[in-house]
């Protein structure tokens, strides 16, 4: 499909799905008849300008390839979301980790901090990559699907998804993880759209495909936050089945279990 045609589908979903902007949000939109508006898609220039941008960040360390997706979330003004956000929330730990968990995304102490799980809820996942693991928590890379918090720690909405995931897809890339581990349904569901539910798809192995170069192992497993939730039976249950899972991610990367 040619790119205009990709642009058009694009401003034609923005339109059905205007409840979630604000007016000053949809100033980029226009006639998707027009185009006019779309010349520059099919330049020469334009072409060689994005290969040798290409090829410049190849030649980039992971450390300034992650500097500059940052760069861009902190600038970012794709979802209304930007508006009520005290900090983006672009991920931590180790560049060259084996492992990396994704939630859903920031709550309101990493909205404040800029930091992923420093909650309640983030304080659990360090237990359970320090004692279950034996690892530290900088020795693991954690990300979220969205990089700005939503209101009341709701869900992300499709839109807000859709602006937000190349990022996390291009900071996969950089990572290169042996193991990507979705914690819950909502950061499963946005990762591998075709898997629906934490409960039956946990443990599950699974493979994110993002290009022919880039295919990655998944095992997903409940959030944190689940594991805070219900009585003490229930709780001690989930926390059963988080550990099953956890011995099938260090099964895959060889760990001593």
């Amino acid at each position: 499909m040619e790119l205009v045609e990709v642009y058009k589908q694009i401003i034609l979903e923005i339109k059905n799905n205007l409840k979630y902007y604000q007016n000053d949000d949809i100033n980029f939109i226009f006639n998707e008849n027009d185009n006019s508006k779309f010349k520059f898609l099919s330049s020469d220039k334009e072409t060689q300008d994005k290969n040798t941008f290409k090829s410049n960040d190849n030649n980039l360390s992971k450390e300034s390839k992650m500097d500059k997706i940052n760069a861009q979330v902190m600038r970012c003004k794709k979802c209304s979301l930007y508006k009520i956000r005290n900090n983006t929330v672009l991920g931590e730990g180790s560049l060259n980790s084996e492992i990396m968990f994704i939630g859903e995304g920031p709550g309101e102490n990493e909205d404040l901090t800029g930091r992923p799980f420093v909650g309640k809820a983030g304080e659990l996942l360090v237990k359970i990559i320090e004692n279950v693991l034996k690892l530290k928590r900088e020795d693991v890379y954690m990300a979220n699907i969205v990089k700005c918090r939503p209101p009341g720690n709701r869900n992300p909405n499709d839109l807000e998804v859709s602006a937000c995931i190349n990022y996390l897809h291009e900071q996969i890339k950089i990572i290169n993880p042996k193991i990507i581990v979705p914690l819950g349904s909502v950061a499963l569901s946005r990762l591998l759209p075709r898997y629906n539910g934490i409960t039956k798809n946990r443990g599950r192995e699974m493979k994110l495909i993002l290009s022919r170069e880039d295919i990655y192992d998944v095992i997903p497993t409940y959030h944190p936050s689940y594991l805070l939730r219900g009585s003490q039976s229930e709780i001690n249950k989930k926390k059963r089945e988080v550990w099953e899972d956890i011995k099938k991610i260090m099964k895959k990367l060889n760990m001593l279990i």
